[in-house]
């Protein structure tokens, strides 16, 4: 799995030193937009982050050989935990308001509560492999300012703040393994 050189990279140092820098520099500039509180600030900057680790968990359900994984990041502690978590705060309230949303089983079998199955009907089915390393960035970013100006009542500096914090998180994952 992580030998996929188009997905990860093996990096020569640690990135934390510079990626603080640019998360300090992220901040600041919350701060002078007035998107941020000091307060949040402070929450936000983690002062002796732990390194994120890789580990994976077989699919018991798929083929046994070759196993195939499913990859876990565990960041609790490390450097853009906080930010990932402000970010989460703000967009959450928000995903409900999409149309196709659906929140767990309970809404699925809601919405098939009165469904009434036609003979033209076929059942597909569908997997989705390595989803988010799949989405382009770029257009990740245009969903969300999209998505951001649907459903969002936040001001311009607040979402454009938002979507500069996202391409930070998109671009600045790192883990050891």
């Amino acid at each position: 799995m992580l030998g996929d050189t188009s997905t990860y990279l093996l990096l020569d140092a640690n990135p934390l030193p510079s990626f603080q820098l640019i998360l300090q520099k992220l901040l600041s500039r919350g701060l002078e937009l007035g998107v941020l509180k000091q307060k949040e600030v402070d929450f936000i900057f983690v002062k002796n982050p732990i390194m994120a680790i890789f580990h994976a968990l077989p699919k018991i359900h798929k083929d046994i050989f070759p196993p195939l994984l499913r990859p876990i990041v565990a960041g609790i502690g490390s450097f853009s935990e906080r930010l990932s978590e402000w970010v989460d705060s703000l967009l959450q309230p928000l995903v409900p308001h999409i149309q196709g949303y659906l929140r767990d089983t309970s809404s699925v079998l809601q919405v098939f509560s009165n469904f009434s199955w036609e003979d033209k009907f076929v059942w597909i089915t569908a997997d989705v492999t390595s989803l988010y390393t799949n989405i382009p960035h770029n257009l990740a970013l245009v969903s969300l300012r999209w998505f951001l100006n649907t459903y969002s009542s936040y001001t311009p500096s607040l979402c454009d703040f938002l979507e500069t914090a996202v391409d930070f998180l998109l671009k600045h994952n790192f883990f050891h393994i």
